[in-house]
């Protein structure tokens, strides 16, 4: 048996997401989130610190659902991410820079 590892791209935030549990989704009262499961090394989402375990609510005052999240990484402006970690809410910019592609 071989196994092949090839880099991933360099696109969007460098956040892979998962949708929220049942719990998360109770304690936040909303659908309209996702969860952080892993951030790539060097990412936008890694300069910005966010980390894994990491709730994403809103992004530009917005609800953090995928098609708001996607139009949000449009542009190079930064983006205000209010995300919920360890039972305290947070701000937090974020920048798509110029080496990591859009998606």
């Amino acid at each position: 048996m071989a196994v092949y590892f090839r880099e991933a791209p360099k696109i969007g935030t460098g956040i892979y997401a998962r949708d929220l549990t049942p719990d998360e989704i109770k304690l936040h009262e909303t659908r309209r989130a996702f969860a952080v499961r892993f951030v790539r090394d060097a990412s936008p989402a890694y300069q910005a610190d966010i980390l894994p375990g990491d709730v994403i609510l809103r992004v530009n005052g917005q609800a953090a659902e995928s098609a708001r999240w996607q139009a949000a990484l449009q542009g190079p402006q930064p983006m205000k991410v209010e995300l919920y970690r360890n039972g305290a809410m947070r701000e937090i910019e974020l920048t798509v820079s110029a080496d990591w592609k859009q998606p």
